[in-house]
């Protein structure tokens, strides 16, 4: 009796061993392939912009406003609020300085003591700077809060050599989605 449930019990261990062997390679297959069809939602939710500068990519959901934009500078807004007295927006323009990229912080410098003699006139306004490292860009990020209004400006200037991009985002509405959109725009952008 023993010998043939030895044998029995040595089936089933080795059917739920298979059983399991399966079972994990249709959860490895499953999220595999969410992970797959996740980044492929997100490559189809932006659009990528390619400019005489440089390329970046912007939020399907948000448009280039034409009727702001110039040759020089480039606006998106929400679609929809385009006709909004004041919507929030990203402003994406380019300029020239005469440092090198590996005097980054000088223009740094230069950029926070201008912003601070633009705002010198105003009380109820806080100037705060940072700087980080995106892919091979490095990026100030200059915020003024006007605190009477609620207007939140965070200018993002992505050095290049002896140049500068700077993407301006303008946020009345205090709104996370214009936040994430900009900093995804400045984390997607690539000199030509």
């Amino acid at each position: 009796i023993r010998a043939g449930w030895g044998r029995r019990r040595k089936g089933r261990v080795k059917k739920m061993i298979w059983t399991l062997g399966i079972v994990f390679c249709i959860v490895v297959l499953v999220i595999g392939c969410s992970k797959k069809e996740n980044s492929r939602k997100e490559n189809i939710e932006e659009q990528k912009y390619i400019k005489t500068f440089g390329e970046y990519c912007v939020s399907k959901q948000w448009i280039e406003n034409k009727e702001h934009s110039t040759d020089d500078m480039f606006f998106y807004v929400k679609e929809g609020t385009e006709k909004q007295r004041q919507p929030d927006n990203i402003a994406v323009s380019i300029g020239e300085n005469k440092y090198s990229k590996e005097e980054s912080e000088r223009f740094k410098e230069a950029i926070q003591q201008q912003i601070s003699e633009q705002l010198s006139g105003y009380s109820d306004v806080t100037l705060t700077a940072s700087g980080f490292q995106s892919g091979d860009n490095t990026v100030y990020l200059f915020t003024v809060a006007e605190n009477d209004t609620g207007l939140i400006t965070n200018q993002y200037y992505i050095v290049g050599e002896k140049k500068y991009c700077l993407v301006q985002e303008s946020n009345f509405d205090k709104s996370e989605e214009c936040d994430e959109v900009t900093k995804s725009l400045v984390e997607s952008f690539k000199w030509k």
